[in-house]
């Protein structure tokens, strides 16, 4: 037979412990509001990489190499 009221006296200093929740700054997410649904792809990754200034110089590749591999996964789907 289990004995509640023992078991209550031995964890009663620890029912006052609620929980153990981390603080986590929370990082402010920039908005890009210049992006439509309405856009095509190429301009909507263009705006994208515009507000990446750390990839600026790579833009061109970036959207090219994108392209190819959006036409590459839309010929896959019209295979299967």
């Amino acid at each position: 037979m289990v004995d509640l009221q023992k078991i209550g006296q031995a964890c009663s200093k620890t029912m006052h412990i609620v929980g153990i929740i981390p603080v986590i700054q929370t990082q402010t997410r920039e908005q890009r509001s210049d992006l439509k649904v309405s856009m095509d792809f190429e301009t909507l990754l263009g705006a994208y990489l515009d507000t990446k200034p750390d990839l600026k110089n790579k833009k061109k590749k970036l959207i090219e190499k994108a392209i190819l591999l959006y036409e590459e996964a839309r010929f896959e789907e019209q295979e299967i």
